[in-house]
């Protein structure tokens, strides 16, 4: 197992404890990159934040088609992010 994978299970670990007190609150925010501007870009970066600790929860990179559009690209970033 990976540094990355050991921090992001330990965190998330946290956040699951973090869970179970009445006062927690839950603030992520997520932004996305593609790989270049325009219609050549070939993937997106999409990353998600814990807001309250700045830590990152998660990358995920998805390889973007010519058919997708960006919104598109977006919805599946997170959607991958939060499974």
């Amino acid at each position: 197992m990976h540094v990355w994978q050991k921090k992001q299970r330990a965190e998330l670990e946290r956040l699951r404890v973090d869970q179970r007190n009445d006062q927690f609150q839950l603030v992520l925010g997520g932004d996305g990159c593609f790989s270049q501007m325009g219609r050549s870009a070939v993937h997106c970066t999409y990353t998600v934040q814990d807001c309250s600790t700045n830590k990152i929860i998660n990358v995920e990179q998805v390889h973007v088609s010519r058919i997708q559009k960006c919104f598109m690209v977006y919805a599946l970033c997170v959607r991958k992010n939060l499974e």
